[in-house]
């Protein structure tokens, strides 16, 4: 009994410091990936270069931002609501559709330009500007002002009307603040991690002397330690990466018109490599989890007593 105390002990603090460092190598491979895939703004507007190779993609961008041009106050003030002009009936809701009609000619005319390959790659700098700059928005936003500028400018080129399209309305709410003044859940929660990943080495420097630890402590069986965690790890990440991607994507897909169209796409991109990290991750895991116990049981065999081998 004396003894079976501190070999109590040792073994609870084992457990404790093995699930510390679970936890923490998980924590330090979820920031890797965030800091390097949408912290970097280089990768960032890569991704997002790859949304505007999409036909698809161009056309209903075309048809989302031609809808809210005509909503906006901008060319509301030339066209009204809609109703009428004049007591006539019905003259200036044919107004507005040959305008919407003209409209939509011209925005699918800029999207599938040449140039708005460029007009797109400052959005996307813009956009992460906005969300991870020196002064992040509240809540999550796509500033879509480079697209509604050059927009404009065609307009203006073409009529000689400034519809004002380039100001700060173009930056699109992707969630609504708490009226506290609080950021948004989203922001909010990419905004921590941005912080946290500047600090990720450290993590996984802790993670990797809390591992020591744990198989220092055990009684027996200390590879087996390490083994566990690293087995751990790996599959607590591909079970964190999977669920935290399935969740911002069913965000996002309440998100409706211009904004919500840019963001599910540009989501889309940032989470391709998702599943490539996480059964990395997994498998990298779990192949260090198997040489481990291999070399445990090649050691534990040379011995006489092969009592405690598993």
């Amino acid at each position: 009994m004396p003894r079976s105390v501190p070999w109590t002990l040792r073994w609870v603090f084992s457990v404790i410091a093995a699930v510390f460092a679970v936890c923490l190598a998980t924590l330090t491979l979820l920031l890797a990936w965030f800091q390097q895939s949408v912290g970097d703004e280089s990768h960032f507007v890569s991704s997002a270069d790859d949304v505007i190779q999409e036909e698809s993609f161009r056309s209903d961008l075309a048809d989302a931002a031609t809808q809210q041009i005509m909503d906006s106050d901008s060319v509301q003030q030339y066209l009204g609501d809609g109703s009428t002009i004049g007591g006539l009936p019905g003259l200036q809701s044919w107004a507005k559709d040959r305008a919407s009609g003209l409209m939509h000619s011209t925005v699918k005319g800029v999207v599938d330009s040449e140039d708005f390959r460029s007009t797109w790659k400052q959005t996307a700098k813009e956009t992460h500007a906005s969300n991870f700059g020196d002064d992040p928005s509240s809540t999550l936003v796509v500033d879509a002002s480079p697209i509604y500028q050059s927009v404009n400018d065609t307009v203006e080129n073409a009529v000689h009307i400034d519809l004002g399209l380039g100001d700060d309305t173009a930056r699109i709410e992707l969630e609504k603040a708490p009226s506290s003044g609080e950021e948004g859940p989203m922001a909010h929660f990419l905004h921590n991690a941005q912080s946290l990943a500047a600090v990720a080495p450290t993590y996984g420097a802790v993670a990797v002397v809390a591992t020591l630890v744990s198989a220092l402590a055990a009684p027996r069986g200390k590879s087996l330690f390490v083994a566990l965690v690293a087995a751990a790890a790996g599959l607590v990440t591909w079970v964190s990466m999977t669920v935290l991607a399935a969740r911002f994507h069913a965000q996002l897909d309440t998100v409706e018109g211009t904004g919500g169209l840019i963001a599910q796409h540009m989501g889309d991109a940032l989470t391709s490599n998702v599943q490539a990290w996480a059964l990395t991750s997994l498998g990298v895991g779990l192949g260090i989890a198997l040489i481990l116990v291999i070399i445990h049981v090649m050691n534990a065999s040379r011995h006489a007593n092969h009592s405690h081998t598993f």
